[in-house]
């Protein structure tokens, strides 16, 4: 199997790199629920976040509240009479769904203990994935090096520049090496890497700009896979010289035109010879050219005979809405019209 791989941050994750490939892409459907803590006594959301049992639910000013009974796939939070909220979190299987509307209306506080333990579970998972498919090669991508993983749904100015494209046969390594470039390289001016004061060379770029709770470790799944055997730390650089473009450009087709498309044409003829005395389109003989391409602006006013205007209203030869506006191009003295603009 060869794991490609997008480098990135990651909210949870810190890093999103072979690891987290492997110990989240590479799992089953239950074998997520395993990485993400599910029901675990502890580390799983229904042991580990802080839920104010106290909160009311003001459903006059929040207008979405019924979101609050509807973030849970299994129905685990009721809304009882006196607005208050019952969680029912010793059965929560930690799907993560309902955090999105939990946290920001403050029901839940995050705990970073369940982020930790999930990220340490990333690299169990990861070895189970190698010691499944013993032979197993890596190339990552650290290219586009976004503040947020590539499963959200959004995309933001990457943290640092394009470092390249790395490959090896030791997942840990490999792992290693991109967050040791990235520490090295400097932050991108405007991205989140100066936004969060990590944009110098040397800095740790992952730990702020990358994880969604400060405290997290963009070094935790990496030791975990060094500690559970999965490989090391310890890498050298190879820098492959580039072979230059020949290698790899595409070949130029020589053949002259009428070899290559004439039974493509006989086959379907896109072009509509049958019509406007074989010109094919209703077209004006002639336009001016030069009035359309100043970069100040057009140097004529709007057509008369425009069917569409900047106001967003739609006007004819005839007038707005007159049921003869079917005009075409080269009609102008065809029809009357009791419409003008200026602009």
């Amino acid at each position: 199997m060869i794991a490609l791989t997008h480098f990135k941050s990651h909210g949870m994750g810190v890093i999103g790199g072979v690891l987290k490939n492997l110990g989240i892409g590479a799992q089953s459907k239950r074998g997520k629920f395993n990485v993400h803590m599910g029901g675990h006594p502890k580390y799983g959301v229904g042991a580990a976040v802080k839920f104010d049992e106290s909160f009311v639910v003001d459903k006059e000013k929040d207008l979405e509240w019924e979101l609050i009974e509807d973030a849970c796939p299994i129905g685990l939070f009721k809304i009882r009479e006196d607005n208050t909220i019952a969680w029912d979190r010793d059965k929560c299987m930690t799907c993560l769904g309902c955090l999105g509307v939990m946290n920001p209306r403050g029901i839940f506080e995050p705990n970073q203990m369940l982020f930790d333990a999930t990220d340490i579970a990333i690299a169990d998972a990861a070895l189970g994935v190698v010691k499944t498919v013993p032979k197993v090669g890596f190339v990552t991508l650290a290219i586009d090096i976004s503040p947020k993983c590539d499963c959200a749904g959004f995309s933001d100015m990457p943290i640092v520049p394009n470092l390249g494209v790395f490959a090896s046969t030791d997942p840990v390594a490999i792992d290693q090496a991109c967050v040791d470039a990235v520490t090295e390289s400097p932050g991108i001016p405007g991205s989140l890497s100066e936004e969060m004061g990590v944009d110098a060379a040397g800095e740790r770029k992952f730990d702020l700009a990358g994880a969604a709770i400060e405290g997290l470790s963009e070094q935790t799944t990496i030791n975990t896979a060094v500690v559970n055997g999965l490989g090391t730390r310890d890498y050298e650089l190879h820098h492959v010289e580039p072979v230059g473009r020949e290698k790899f450009r595409f070949p130029f087709d020589e053949r002259p035109t009428r070899k290559r498309f004439a039974r493509m044409f006989e086959k379907f003829q896109p072009f509509p010879f049958d019509r406007h005395d074989g010109q094919g389109y209703d077209r004006l003989p002639e336009v001016d050219i030069e009035a359309v391409k100043p970069h100040e602006g057009p140097t004529v006013g709007t057509h008369s005979h425009a069917a569409y205007h900047g106001d967003g209203t739609s006007h004819g030869p005839n007038g707005h809405g007159a049921p003869e506006n079917q005009w075409h191009p080269g009609e102008e003295n065809t029809r009357s019209h009791s419409t003008t603009h200026e602009h």
